[in-house]
């Protein structure tokens, strides 16, 4: 199973956006076959409340589906004299999903990285969902709320590795209020 969690982490580091469907009325052939319970990037964070975090209109929002996770990117237009787009990623699963490639559940999944993520290099927040910490490296909140995960980066400045800024870490737990509030 660590190696199952290592992969998903590294899957999970790009971090990319879901949405939450309960499932009822919804068409077979559209469901994620794996119970997701994800429907859609714009349930939990709309292109508006992220141009909102990220001070500018939201040109293109991408969602990646592997099956238990949805990712999805929200990328603003690049500032004048700036070469990388800002953006915000979010990747999310459910127990359910999640349950069928990897064998654990949601809280388990997060208390093990919780204990494997030195107390050196974390943050733990309060006000972010059922449980929230800022990881230093990567640079990413990590949280669930009830029976859903998510990794948020949030890139206010459009750097393409690691932002290091307060705003980064500022973004990241405003995404995170938005999301945890859909939930």
């Amino acid at each position: 199973m660590r190696n199952g969690m290592g992969m998903v982490a590294g899957l999970v580091v790009g971090v990319f956006l879901l949405g939450c469907d309960s499932g009822e009325g919804t068409d077979p052939a559209t469901t994620n076959p794996h119970g997701v319970g994800v429907a859609n990037c714009d349930a939990l964070l709309t292109g508006a409340e992220a141009a909102v975090i990220l001070g500018g209109p939201i040109v293109k929002i991408t969602p990646r589906d592997t099956g238990h996770i949805l990712s999805c990117t929200y990328d603003r237009e690049v500032p004048a004299g700036e070469l990388f787009a800002p953006e915000i990623r979010i990747s999310a699963f459910t127990t359910d999903g999640f349950a069928v490639a990897y064998h654990t559940t949601v809280p388990a999944y997060y208390d093990a990285l919780d204990v494997r993520t030195d107390a050196s290099i974390k943050t733990t927040l309060t006000g972010i969902g059922t449980k929230a910490m800022y990881q230093l490296n990567p640079r990413k909140l990590s949280m669930y709320k009830g029976d859903v995960y998510a990794d948020i980066i949030c890139r206010p400045h459009g750097i393409p590795v690691v932002d290091t800024s307060v705003a980064a870490f500022e973004g990241a737990k405003a995404v995170g209020v938005q999301v945890a509030a859909k939930l």
